[in-house]
């Protein structure tokens, strides 16, 4: 009789093998005018209800059916074991499939039966991602028929692997995934302008949420709001960083300390640098940690007039673009404490000259060795010997006047023995810091 049983299976055609699943209908067909012919009452039990999994809206099951005939042809009943296997190529060992389920005493009424094929052991959906599956049925303690039969697709879902949209539940394409022809995937609208293109509507805001832990990013109408911390390129650590709560923005600090905040690690290489140009052509600015370089010329300015600090050539002018010492100030400057550790100069100058003359007479006329072009003099006082005999009545005076360009001094004494002799200190100031009112050339006293 087994012997039998064994002809009987090893002979069996496979009058119909339907697979309804979320991705398609495998449709095997052999005499299948017997096989839809035959009544058809199920004792199977229903398989009991899978715990829901969020976002999941089909059964995760495969409706197996088949017919089972003998070598003549006549349809078979009872009950009989079945193994079902997935293998990836027709020929594959049986200790390779990639899933089995077995189902013991499934009812054969005149040669047709039912299974659910993941009833027992989970179908993984990702199976049928690909092309090739083949499935393998073993009746009782028999060999696996052969051949094996490939899954195929019914035709309206061979359509679902190049479908160009996902329709949203209400049947507004609007609100659905898009697909055009050149691959650009739109969400929300039909002609997606860009490899994603996401168009928000009124009804759906925000537009975009994404959410890692406990951050978050919001786009809406009203702009993008983060509710954390936002990096860019995170393969160098704070490259670009948003810092969450006070704004502050981060370029090579992941924890920025002010709205701008810029870490340069290498001393010799500048954390910010403003050119006229790409690729820092023609002038540009760079900031470093310790220092300030500017290419060429640099100014801070204020205001409409344009006035301020500029830096020319290594020189520094205050109200001036073009310093032509050190530092040059134009229009005044104000010091409370001016501590001085070399020699202070006025145009390249020293600002005052002290000269003292001695000896020079009771009536002299003579050159002060200072240009009046760069001082302004006086006589500061002199010193001269008092006679107490002397009775005459005279002028004693002593005053600095120009001459030609140079500074000049007089000094007169009226004395009947010449005893006085005076000695005399005459004090000028550059004219980088100083004006002298009326003549200059004023000689003799009235």
């Amino acid at each position: 009789m087994l012997a039998n049983l064994k002809s009987i299976t090893q002979k069996v055609s496979i009058a119909l093998l339907g697979l309804l699943a979320l991705y398609g209908i495998v449709s095997l067909f052999t005499n299948a005018d017997h096989a839809f012919a035959a009544p058809w009452n199920s004792r199977q039990a229903a398989p009991a209800l899978q715990p829901s999994i969020e976002g999941v809206t089909v059964p995760p099951f495969l409706n197996f059916q088949g017919s089972l005939r003998d070598p003549a042809g006549n349809l078979l009943s009872g009950q009989h074991g079945l193994v079902f296997r997935i293998y990836n190529r027709a020929d594959a060992p049986q200790g390779e499939a990639l899933w089995s389920e077995e189902h013991a005493g499934v009812t054969v009424r005149d040669g047709f039966f039912n299974v659910l094929l993941g009833d027992k052991t989970p179908l993984p959906p990702a199976f049928f991602a690909g092309p090739d599956l083949f499935i393998g049925v073993t009746v009782d303690a028999f060999e696996e028929m052969t051949p094996r039969q490939r899954f195929a697709s019914a035709p309206y879902a061979m359509y679902a692997d190049h479908a160009s949209s996902l329709t949203a539940r209400d049947g507004k394409p609007g609100s659905a995934v898009y697909v055009d022809t050149a691959g650009r995937v739109g969400v929300g609208t039909e002609a997606p302008v860009a490899g994603l293109h996401i168009s928000g509507t009124t009804a759906l805001s925000p537009t975009m949420q994404v959410n890692a832990g406990d951050q978050q990013m919001v786009v809406d109408t009203n702009g993008i709001a983060l509710d954390g911390n936002l990096q860019f390129n995170s393969v160098i650590t704070g490259a670009i960083s948003l810092a969450a709560g006070g704004g502050n923005v981060g370029i090579g600090v992941s924890d920025p300390q002010a709205k701008v905040h810029v870490v340069q690690s290498e001393a010799s290489a500048p954390g910010l640098t403003v050119s006229q140009a790409p690729n820092a052509a023609g002038n540009s600015v760079n900031i470093y940690a310790d220092r300030i370089h500017a290419t060429g010329d640099f100014g801070i300015t204020s205001g409409n007039s344009g006035n301020g600090l500029f830096v020319n050539g290594g020189r520094v002018g205050v109200g001036t673009r073009f310093p032509n010492a050190a530092l040059q100030v134009v229009g005044g400057a104000t010091v409370d404490n001016l501590v001085v550790s070399a020699k202070l100069t006025a145009g390249g100058k020293p600002p005052v000259l002290i000269k003292r003359f001695t000896a020079v007479g009771n009536d002299a006329n003579f050159a002060a060795g200072v240009s009046a072009v760069d001082y302004n003099c006086v006589a500061a006082g002199w010193t001269a010997r008092y006679d107490i005999q002397e009775s005459g009545r005279g002028l004693n005076a002593v005053w600095t006047y120009v001459s030609g360009l140079d500074w000049f001094v007089r000094v007169q004494f009226n004395s009947h023995n010449n005893h006085e002799n005076p000695a005399v200190d005459v004090v000028c100031f550059s004219n980088v810091i100083s004006f002298m009112a009326g003549p200059k050339d004023f000689r003799e006293p009235n």
